[in-house]
């Protein structure tokens, strides 16, 4: 996956990989992180892991999703795309 990009121009995870039973959880998913190059970790039953160390998101995946995909519209509303939620979203400032 080296060079792949997501959406927003994003890195996707190149380095994730998966850890079974450990001492503080049945399971869970790690990468290092983008922004800081600390290991993050997403347990099982999770979905957006909000990283606490540097402040960047991920979605299940593990792909790091731009600072503001919270502000797009189409996450709480189903009549707008994504595309059309990201361009009201930057046009509103």
């Amino acid at each position: 996956m080296d060079g792949q990009r997501g959406v927003g121009g994003k890195v996707i995870a190149r380095n994730c990989r998966r850890v079974e039973d450990t001492a503080d959880a049945a399971d869970y998913t790690a990468w290092d992180c983008d922004g800081c190059g600390k290991e993050v970790r997403r347990y099982g039953g999770t979905s957006d892991v909000d990283y606490n160390n540097c402040g960047a998101c991920y979605n299940a995946s593990g792909q790091w999703l731009r600072d503001d995909w919270r502000g797009n519209r189409s996450n709480y509303d189903d009549t707008i795309s994504d595309m059309d939620g990201y361009e009201i979203q930057n046009t509103d400032r």
